[in-house]
């Protein structure tokens, strides 16, 4: 048998630090462990997933011996079950229980021989259930387990199988399709009868947190342990002893262990911390308030921002607006003081301005593909990739704010929905009204449709011109309606040769005599910015921007040039193997995107509105004169003092601060130049958002 690979081994009696500082780590190479368990002894007792092996460690973390268990190895060929997913240690019995995580059954095991105790129970688990990790408490007599599937813990009767208890996972706000993590282990100390979780919003990319429950009534106890220490991999299982943290690792051809301190601190630091970034381009802080002093307050707060302090809070403080946030990625972290002890820091990270997620859905549906915004109503509209029936397909229908409002079901012979925009006053019906163009993924062609569904003439077969010899077949991907193309107003992104044709309501290109219009935008003149996946046209430009590979999009303009616009979308990776944004849509300043990665909808800050400022106004006094004229010309050309609302330097609105703007204010004030654009000479926000300025 392969030993372990160990480094800095500390026993799980001599835990130190603070809570979530790395003990030590132990490698084993070509093994596929599911869950872990400790004794009373320290022993860690690790589950073979497929292997029918219980695997015995001492409390060093050094492999001692295997016992096999009654449900055996898995099948060498798909489905390859069974697949054992947890394990927990009864110190009342001093035996082991195993978890069959493909039928659900337990069984008890003698640790000496593997040898099973009792019959198999069956858990009677909710339907649509997945189960893994396994956790037992005596005092309650309860067997616990993770929901995976539906962010939640179940407790079992062990002997029955009945279910006893059930406590959702801690904020899970919105309601998530998924939270990494799983596993879980039992505790019982002074604070109480705890179920330690690993947990991990849709940002974090794996667990990163591990999460306290009462286990009595499921409540969120005020305490969170970093596990971000522990390293790379994917957490599958954790296990507790007195201060110590075990947390199991899933990494390629290998599992590894790592020993975490779980020390309680002397006082509580604040918890269920959130940053939520706003379309003004401030982010808004809160928090839970744990402080243990007077009206229980800490003595003072600090709130730092890229581990720098920009905020000094009374103590007893619950939120934060950081109004004078910058574009990027941030990381915010709210450190606590009582007295003179510096509590445990509770940190976020988000990315501000540009790319910036508001808020999120998961998507109700199988597979979400295409999104367009309604003209009309500014509602979001989403088809679904994943058939409800046979050639059965769902559109959803949103509000703005990404509230549910309805459904209608299309009928295709083949393939499924992908690419959706709606034409606005459609001249096919009498009087003319808005109407949906679905496309489709295997045909090519569109269909004409009423909110409702109903269909509005047969379906259009779109003659995208081919490629080169070599090249494969035209593909119909993400659509976009274009009011500046004439009769030629549907773009079409082509997913298979990477370009945008121009098609009218008859699905043909223009002619190549046809100069007029737009015909193809091909990646070839594009410089690189390939397009992927997802169109549309944007508000603010008027030009067309389209997707590039991960969560990127770019723009293009009305002669098929990539400009420097280059939204870097903060969409998560997603544990599935599919595009983070596949299509998107706008509305005003905000882009909506479909995520089949994560399988939800993104609100995304495109275009961040500022704080109200009036433009020519750059010394902040009360009025626009000669003096905002020199500051212009100090900040350009004698590195005077940074101007803290750019926009408001932009006097001619062309998206840029350079010397045509303080000659524009001098024209201007000396009567005979027009006025600065909006917003001028009240104070209000910039109108157009689309440059790289904000305030």
């Amino acid at each position: 048998m392969k030993q372990a690979l160990l480094c800095l081994v500390v026993g799980a009696s001599i835990a130190s630090g603070a809570a979530g500082d790395l003990l030590g780590t132990a490698s084993f190479p070509d093994q596929r462990w599911s869950d872990i368990a400790f004794a009373p002894d320290g022993t860690v007792w690790a589950l073979g997933e497929a292997d029918g092996l219980i695997h015995r460690l001492s409390a060093a973390l050094v492999l001692s011996g295997t016992i096999p268990h009654p449900f055996g190895a898995a099948a060498p060929l798909p489905p390859f079950k069974p697949a054992c997913r947890g394990i927990a240690y009864d110190g009342a019995q001093s035996n082991l229980i195993v978890l069959n995580g493909s039928t659900f059954e337990i069984v008890r095991v003698n640790p000496a021989s593997g040898d099973g105790i009792g019959a198999f129970v069956l858990l009677q688990a909710p339907a649509g259930a997945a189960l893994a990790g396994l956790a037992f408490d005596a005092s309650g007599n309860v067997l616990w387990s993770v929901d995976s599937e539906n962010d939640r813990v179940l407790g079992f009767d062990p002997s029955s199988g009945a279910l006893l208890k059930t406590a959702p996972f801690p904020g899970d706000v919105p309601a998530e399709t998924y939270l990494h993590g799983t596993g879980l282990a039992y505790a019982s100390r002074a604070e109480g009868q705890l179920l330690y979780v690993p947990w991990g919003d849709i940002f974090a990319g794996r667990a990163d947190t591990v999460v306290i429950l009462n286990s009595v009534d499921g409540a969120q106890y005020p305490f969170e342990i970093p596990i971000g220490a522990a390293g790379d991999g994917v957490i599958r299982g954790i296990a507790v002893a007195a201060d110590t943290i075990l947390v199991l690792l899933s990494r390629t051809n290998e599992t590894a262990l790592a020993k975490l301190s779980g020390v309680w601190p002397s006082f509580l630091p604040v918890s269920e911390l959130a940053c939520r970034p706003q379309e003004n381009g401030a982010v808004v802080l809160a928090w839970r308030n744990n402080g243990s002093g007077l009206l229980g307050a800490y003595t003072e707060l600090s709130i730092l921002r890229n581990g720098t302090a920009i905020a000094q809070l009374g103590g007893n403080a619950v939120t934060y607006t950081d109004i004078d946030a910058p574009a990027g990625v941030l990381t915010y972290t709210v450190r606590p003081k009582q007295g003179l002890v510096r509590g445990l820091d509770r940190s976020r990270t988000l990315r501000n301005r540009r790319g910036a997620v508001l808020s999120w859905i998961p998507f109700a549906g199988g597979t979400v593909s295409g999104i367009a915004v309604d003209p009309e109503t500014g509602d979001i509209w989403v088809t679904d990739a994943k058939a409800v029936d046979t050639k059965l397909y769902r559109v959803r229908h949103f509000t703005p704010d990404l509230a549910p409002v309805g459904y209608f079901d299309v009928t295709l012979q083949s393939g499924a929905p992908y690419g959706l925009t709606f034409w606005p006053n459609a001249p096919i019906v009498d009087p003319p009204e808005t109407l949906l163009m679905l496309g489709n993924d295997a045909t090519n062609v569109v269909q004409k449709l009423r909110r409702n569904g109903t269909a509005v003439g047969g379906a259009v077969p779109l003659q995208l011109p081919a490629g080169g010899a070599d090249d494969p077949s035209p593909k119909v991907g993400s659509l976009a309606f274009d009011p500046a193309n004439g009769d030629y107003f549907l773009g079409v992104l082509d997913d298979n040769l990477h370009r945008i044709v121009w098609v009218d309501r008859y699905g043909f290109p223009p002619g190549p005599d046809n100069t007029l219009v737009r015909r193809l935008c091909t990646p070839s003149g594009l410089y690189q910015a390939t397009p992927a996946r997802g169109l549309d046209r944007c508000p603010q430009s008027g030009h067309f921007h389209f997707g590039v590979a991960g969560a990127a999009i770019r723009e293009v303009d009305a002669l098929c040039n990539v400009t420097t616009f280059d939204l870097q979308a903060y969409v998560p990776a997603g544990y599935r193997q599919a595009d983070q944004i596949k299509d998107f849509a706008y509305r005003e300043h905000i882009v909506y995107a479909a995520s089949p990665a994560n399988n939800a909808i993104f609100r995304i800050l495109a275009f961040p509105t500022g704080r109200p400022f009036v433009r020519g106004n750059t010394d902040g006094d009360a009025s626009v004169n000669v003096a905002d004229v020199v500051f212009i010309l100090m900040y350009l050309f004698e590195k005077g003092p940074d101007i803290t609302c750019l926009d408001a330097a932009d006097v001619n609105d062309d998206g840029r601060i350079d010397i045509s703007d303080p000659v524009y204010l001098l024209f201007y004030l000396f009567g005979s130049g027009p006025p600065p654009p909006a917003p001028f000479p009240a104070p209000g926000t910039d109108p157009t958002l689309a440059d790289e300025l904000s305030c």
